[in-house]
């Protein structure tokens, strides 16, 4: 193995465990907010979700990630037969998880992994030009329908990002300019039709656009998140002296708005800290892209990176009041099992591209 794949690989991997420690130790911290039982449990499932991404990690790390293009079809399809089930049949009435005993499934978190192997896998063939518009039109179809049944679970957030990431995966794979901006507004008029459908997300906007008119409901969540920076200020009030995580104060703070309290926790420097540990994940990831020496790994390196990145940079534009609420959880530092081992998988991933394909 020459340098440079050794140097991408050990950066990668010190990266993704810096983030991970991040998120252990913030369940660490969260937890005492509650009771000291639930500190043990919260902090242990934690560990035990990286421990199981890291196994996730070392088996995609080891297996040859063009096996997956045989097998991307296969997935997809699996993948589409539980989105319709889930949505339209579920599971002790809920539509977004899949319960297996200790843990439940939540197939919306793997989606933008599967979708980047389902069209890495197809813009990687034989192309026929004649048909490569109906080829987009196809695949930007199956993006929209697979988004949609994820917003309708409800779960706006994850359909969103599932859709944002997929859609700019055409555009790499070689989508001319002027189909891409003629989807980009039919994607964007097909989000502004469904957002009036939910009376939920109608009113996170209407909170989002005027907060202090909706403090104590849908604003609630929002501006607490912002009054945890503020009090964090550069340095922040210092490891386990979080006062918003408490009940009362931050709802869903251990997941969706754990970047809040690392804000009030260790302040700006920290959170600046995570967003460069981000930026290394999207340099490397787009390195190893670029690198890459097949189409196929070329498509599934971007797509990998684009779908992770997309996640933090929402999860982050949420928590300091750049979006609406969504719910998406911070890749690698969020407590959460599946989302953690999507993203344990596609890191695994790009390190088997590094190993096969770099240098």
């Amino acid at each position: 193995m020459n340098k440079e794949k050794k140097t991408l690989i050990v950066f990668l991997v010190v990266v993704v465990y810096l983030l991970a420690l991040v998120g252990v130790l913030m369940s660490f911290s969260i937890s005492f907010a509650e009771s000291e039982k639930l500190s043990i449990n919260l902090f242990i499932k934690q560990l035990a979700y990286v421990g199981i991404g890291t196994v996730v990690l070392v088996f995609f790390s080891f297996f040859n990630h063009h096996k997956l293009r045989g097998l991307a079809k296969t997935i997809f399809l699996l993948l589409f037969i539980i989105l319709n089930v889930l949505l339209f049949k579920g599971f002790e009435d809920l539509h977004r998880w899949i319960p297996l005993g200790l843990m439940a499934i939540q197939p919306s978190q793997y989606t933008y992994l599967i979708l980047s192997l389902l069209i890495a896998r197809i813009f990687s063939g034989p192309l026929d030009d004649k048909k490569l518009s109906k080829l987009y039109l196809a695949s930007y179809l199956i993006i929209a329908i697979v988004s949609g049944l994820i917003v309708f679970e409800p779960d706006m957030g994850s359909g969103i990002i599932t859709f944002l990431s997929s859609f700019a995966l055409l555009f790499v794979s070689g989508m001319p300019l002027y189909e891409f901006l003629t989807f980009s507004l039919l994607g964007a008029s097909g989000i502004a039709l469904v957002l009036p459908l939910s009376a939920e997300w109608s009113s996170r906007l209407k909170a989002w656009r005027n907060p202090y008119a909706y403090q104590t409901g849908d604003a609630l969540q929002m501006l607490q998140s912002i009054r945890a920076f503020a009090r964090g200020g550069i340095t922040g009030v210092g490891f386990m002296r979080s006062l918003l995580k408490f009940p009362g104060y931050l709802p869903v703070s251990s997941s969706d708005f754990v970047y809040a309290i690392i804000g009030e926790e260790i302040g700006l420097f920290g959170c600046t800290l995570l967003i460069v540990l981000y930026v290394i994940i999207a340099f490397i990831g787009l390195r190893v892209a670029k690198m890459a020496k097949s189409t196929f790994s070329m498509l599934l390196a971007f797509g990998l990176t684009i779908g992770l990145i997309s996640w933090a940079v929402v999860n982050m534009a949420v928590n300091v009041g750049l979006m609406p609420v969504t719910g998406v959880p911070l890749p690698f530092v969020s407590f959460g099992g599946n989302n953690m081992i999507a993203n344990f998988a596609s890191t695994g991933i790009l390190i088997n591209i590094i190993r096969k394909e770099v240098g």
